[in-house]
């Protein structure tokens, strides 16, 4: 009974935040519906054809982003950058500590690790920066 009580709570908070999205998106069709309205009874004049232009920039712009579905690709390490610019690739697990040093690391690059430490290993990859 819990579960379903627990479930129950859980759709009505899901309701509570898709209930003004839905409204909102509503809206913004009846207006593209009315600019689009507007610009087929007047395709010639420029400030209908503006402003559907605009109407419409927005209505682009606001899309939700898409969302991916499936497994995502898992980055085989971690990339960072410093305030120069410069990338710093840090290692996550062994497997992927070795994959840095030996098969992405150049030879400008510097590599940071702790001696006789467990960790990840640090490229700082200079290939990028101007000295």
């Amino acid at each position: 009974m819990e579960k379903l009580f627990h479930r129950a709570r859980r759709m009505d908070r899901t309701r509570a935040m898709t209930e003004p999205r839905l409204l909102a998106a509503r809206t913004r069709a009846d207006a593209l519906r009315t600019a689009l309205a507007a610009l087929e009874a007047h395709p010639d004049d420029d400030t209908v054809v503006a402003q559907a232009r605009l109407l419409l920039g927005e209505a682009v712009g606001a899309a939700p982003p898409k969302v991916q579905r499936g497994p995502q690709a898992r980055q085989p390490f971690r990339v960072f950058r410093t305030r120069d610019g410069a990338r710093v690739l840090v290692g996550k697990t062994s497997e992927e500590n070795d994959l840095l040093t030996h098969k992405v690391a150049r030879g400008n690059d510097i590599f940071l690790h702790a001696r006789d430490a467990h960790g990840s290993h640090v490229i700082l990859v200079l290939s990028l920066i101007h000295i």
